[in-house]
């Protein structure tokens, strides 16, 4: 009888199920795949993805877009530890400093990712009228960041003119002297504060260095008409509430640029009700505010100028919405009232329009 070759026939077992593995297809099952998700912030039109924990910078009163993302979950749910999707969009309006989160599991397995924001106001003090230095220098208060960097641009252009490097905040307040001579020209400046995660435009103001232009027959011409759709009714304390709704359209054959907007009171509501005014375009491009908390109102006599920057080409149109910030103490003004008009706009522009336009009527509570 012939001997069986024990080692021969132990190789020829083990190649035998080398091949019946190799021929099984290699697949990454999900229930050995660990649950990920991330995060990411949009504002106006620029979008941020968030990678480890330094804070995204967002505007007080401002609404941004909080989004997220996950891999191999089953459940999501956010810091109220309320159920959510998978994921997901949703839009959120910080007031201050805060966190949101977002906790994916499959069965024990959990991930967490993290968005935390940091709310920065700021303001810039405008200019006296009349003769500014070509070198002026600027100043104004922030909250929220430590150090914030400063840009004047021509106004129709987008390519800074002027960029300082870091300022430090001292006590709330900053301070910068241009080193830049400035031709004659308008200008548009800029607040920004900067950490590792993204860039945040703080607070606008316009600038004109030697004698403004007057508008000609051959500037192009705006129509500017109020849009109905706002509904007043009472302002509590602190509160951003809209005074006014306005379609900007410009009808001439050339480029427009608008660089603010004069508001006057006429309600009954002091004028220390209101700390601020902010102004933004429906696509969110073009942000303008004066005055807040930490400065104060911003009226002088019963009228005010709220700095924005919009570039209307030929048949352009755009939508601004204007808004007032209350001040954080209205119970000396209960039941008076706040009516704000738009009484005109400013840039190398001519108008046509049915002034004083009529804004909503807020009435004063707690």
């Amino acid at each position: 009888m012939k001997k069986i070759n024990i080692y021969k026939v132990a190789r020829l077992f083990v190649l035998m199920c080398g091949i019946a593995l190799a021929s099984v297809p290699h697949t990454t099952s999900a229930a050995t795949s660990k649950p990920t998700c991330t995060m990411s912030v949009t504002q106006g039109d620029m979008t941020t993805r968030v990678y480890g924990s330094s804070p995204i910078l967002v505007s007080s009163n401002v609404p941004i877009g909080m989004s997220w993302e996950s891999t191999h979950a089953t459940k999501a749910v956010d810091q109220n530890r309320q159920v959510v999707t998978l994921s997901g969009t949703t839009t959120v309006t910080p007031l201050r400093n805060t966190a949101y989160s977002v906790t994916v599991s499959r069965g024990s397995i959990k991930a967490t990712c993290k968005i935390s924001v940091l709310v920065v106001t700021g303001s810039i003090t405008p200019q006296e009228t009349g003769t500014v230095s070509a070198r002026p220098t600027l100043s104004g208060r922030v909250r929220g960041v430590s150090s914030i960097t400063l840009n004047i641009t021509p106004l129709g252009t987008t390519t800074p003119l002027y960029m300082s490097d870091s300022i430090r905040v001292r006590k709330g307040k900053w301070s910068e002297r241009v080193t830049t001579t400035l031709p004659d020209g308008s200008y548009q400046v800029a607040i920004m504060g900067e950490n590792k995660q993204n860039s945040l435009t703080i607070a606008t103001s316009t600038l004109q260095i030697g004698s403004a232009p007057i508008a000609s027959q051959f500037s192009p011409t705006v129509v500017v008409v109020p849009v109905p759709l706002l509904i007043g009714g009472v302002a509590r304390p602190g509160a951003s509430v809209a005074v006014a709704y306005l379609q900007i359209i410009n009808i001439g054959n050339a480029t427009a640029t608008l660089t603010g907007l004069t508001l006057n009171q006429t309600g009954t509501a002091p004028l220390a009700a209101v700390v601020g005014l902010t102004a933004v375009t429906d696509n969110g491009v073009a942000r303008g505010s004066v005055g807040n908390m930490l400065t104060g109102t911003p009226f002088v006599g019963t009228s005010t100028f709220v700095p924005l920057t919009v570039i209307l080409a030929p048949r352009e149109m755009r939508l601004v919405t204007i808004k007032a910030v209350m001040s954080p103490v209205l119970s000396p003004y209960l039941g008076t009232t706040l009516t704000l008009r738009v009484a005109g706009v400013s840039g190398n522009l001519k108008s046509q329009a049915a002034w004083p336009l009529f804004g909503t009527v807020w009435t004063m509570g707690i």
